[in-house]
Parts: C-alpha cells; structure tokens; sequence
C-alpha cells in the first residue's frame, strides 16, 4: 500500500520565531522539531536542476473561515504573509500581494524578504546589492548592503563588505560613541538594545554601547519580552535568556530556546524534551514533550509520541489527542493534520474546515494561505 507525504505547517513569521538548538542557523532540522516558524527568510531566483520527472505544482490560495477559495494566487510561490504583504514569485522574479489576493507591489525583484518594522530587503538584479522598500513599493534606503537582513527594533544588523553595520530605518550608519560621549548620553532612558556583531548594544542618538556578558557568552536573538537569548559553554553547546542590561536571568542549562510568548519560553532540555519556563527561569509546565508550539490565544499544540494535542498553560490537555500534527491558533482557529491533508478546528475542538490541503497556514485578517 502506498503512503502519501505527508503535508506541511505554513506558519506564518509574523507569529514568531522559531529558536531551537542552533539559534543563528537561518534553516535547519532536528529529530524532533518545533512546529513554529523559521527565521526571517529571502526569496530569492534559482535554477533547479534537471529532474527526470517533473511533478506537478500545487496550487495556492487564500481561503476564509469555511474553508473556500477566496482569492485565487497563482504564483510559483508564496511566502508567509507580514504585516499584511507576503513574497510571490513568477518567473524567477518577486513582488508582494496584499490579504485580498492582489499585487500591491510589482513583480520585478530578483530576491525579497519579508517585510518587518514596515520595510523589506529587495535586489534589482543579479548579484547586486540590497535595498530596502516600504509598503507602497517606494525606495527608503539604496541598495548597498550584502546581505538581506530584517530590522528588528527599528535597527538592522547587516553588512558592506567585511564590515558589519548596524543601520537605522533612514539608511544611516551607527557610529561607536567615544567614551566622552558615552558620559554624556543617558542609555538608560530611552535606549533600544539589540544585538549587532555578536555582542548586546544599547543604541540611541545614533550611538551605541556595548554591554558586558558574563564571560564566555554570546546573544544570538533578538529581545523577546525583555529577555534575549545567549549561547555559552566548552562548546558553546548551552543556552539561556539575559535582561536588556546583560544580566544573565535563567540558569537551565538548557539545549535549546525559543523567544518568549505571553510570558512562557519553549525550551529544550537534556533529556531530550520539551517543556515551558517562565522569565525567571522555572519551569511552569515540565519538559515531557517530544514537539511543541509556542503559546498562542492561551492554548500551545505539543506531540507526545505520535499524537499531537493541545495543552493550556497551567499544562492541563483541553484538546485530547487525535492528530498527526498541530500548528498554532489564530483567530480563533487552527491547522490541524489527519488523513494525510489539513484542516482547522475550533478552540472547542469542532473541525470548522474539512481535512484537504497539502499545506496549510494561520489565519490573519480573516483569511488563511494553503495549497491544494
């Protein structure tokens, strides 16, 4: 008897960021896998190679709460929507269509990110450098960077060259204050701390600090409700979270980390499982868990064994098992997996939209991105 693949979570990245055993890794896998989102991610144009047989693509579409076909998308691809925009590609070229399906800016990019802090990372043309638009489609800052990094915090890390730059929303460069300036800036008020070349900064003024860490760490996230995640150890195989002044806050130990939500972190353990800790560091719901998502409308998805269900934050089972995988509620919703397609059930567990797409995502605004 045949087996079908098995269908996919498109999980949105507006919705967080999935931070598991390597944190600075834009893609990776693990044996067992947070269902949450991956990190900022670029389209970008490529050639595939030849293959002897050519399967047929499925299709896309953005879908309402009873499971129809609102708008049409046909793209090669579609990427996550953020902040109301997601990525589309025809012919190796990228544009942006709004929630109602329509091209709100032209296909015309050889690669595009998402969009975040309401500005996005494109390129014009092959192996040149990177800019960044606004929602309407118009040039903020002129292509010159390396890479296609995200802002974050109104800042964005990146690169000219061998340098590393921490630039502004109006495209301008940091520059390292003087000590003398440092005296006569306040940081303490109104200071936004990021990371930037592997070390905790506050910036403000367009200057910025660096902040001690205890020895041998090293920040590899952004800020999540306050707290940062860092990695440490012989071999730099440990994680933990510091406050926005470098204060080490957790003690865990812990394997791997995801960004804190509505007050919980999912961590990984030692033992190989996957439990919730508060800001403090102490667990709120035990690490007993081989899969789990961060928390989302009070409920979190987790899988033990082979059946995924979902759990609230006192770590009580308010959904029993019955699915192969879960993804995260959005509007009162979520993507569920059974019989080899997607479908969605409602918080009281009701299946609202039958099992039939290969992929499906969260809703936003009222409509959700699948593919059939």
């Amino acid at each position: 008897m045949s087996k079908s693949p098995e269908p996919k979570l498109v999980l949105s990245s507006a919705l967080g960021r999935l931070l598991p055993a390597f944190l600075c890794l834009a893609c990776f896998v693990l044996p067992t896998v947070l269902l949450l989102n991956g990190s900022p991610s670029t389209a970008q144009s490529q050639t595939a190679p030849d293959s002897p047989v050519s399967e047929p693509q499925p299709k896309r579409a953005l879908i309402d709460k009873t499971g129809k076909v609102k708008y049409p998308l046909p793209y090669q691809s579609v990427m996550s929507f953020c902040e109301g925009l997601a990525t589309v590609e025809r012919g190796g070229r990228f544009g942006f269509v709004n929630q109602t399906g329509q091209l709100s800016i032209p296909i015309k990019f050889v690669s595009a990110g998402d969009f975040a802090c309401g500005l996005a990372s494109v390129s014009k043309s092959d192996n040149s450098a990177v800019g960044y638009i606004d929602r309407g489609g118009r040039e903020v800052i002129s292509p010159r960077f390396d890479v296609s990094n995200q802002f974050y915090n109104n800042y964005l890390n990146t690169s000219i060259g061998a340098s590393s730059v921490l630039v502004d929303k109006h495209g301008d460069i940091m520059k390292k204050a003087t000590a003398q300036e440092e005296k006569q800036i306040d940081f303490s008020r109104g200071a936004d701390t990021v990371v930037f070349a592997d070390k905790l900064v506050q910036v403000k003024q367009k200057y910025y600090r660096v902040l001690a860490l205890p020895a041998g760490m090293q920040p590899l996230s952004r800020f999540s409700e306050g707290l940062c995640s860092v990695q440490y150890g012989p071999d730099m195989q440990w994680y933990d979270f510091v406050d926005g002044t470098g204060s080490l806050v957790t003690h865990g130990h812990f394997l791997g980390v995801n960004d804190f939500r509505d007050g919980l972190a999912v961590v990984f353990t030692p033992s190989k499982k996957y439990g919730y800790v508060d800001r403090a560091g102490q667990f709120v719901i035990p690490p007993v868990y081989d899969e789990a998502h961060d928390f989302s409308e009070g409920l979190a998805a987790v899988r033990v064994g082979r059946r995924s269900f979902f759990i609230d934050k006192q770590g009580r089972t308010v959904l029993k098992p019955g699915y192969y995988q879960a993804g995260e509620f959005s509007e009162g919703l979520a993507p569920v997996g059974k019989y080899g397609k997607f479908g969605y059930i409602d918080k009281t567990g009701k299946l609202v939209v039958d099992y039939q797409f290969k992929e499906a995502g969260p809703f936003q605004n009222g409509v959700a991105l699948v593919s059939y």
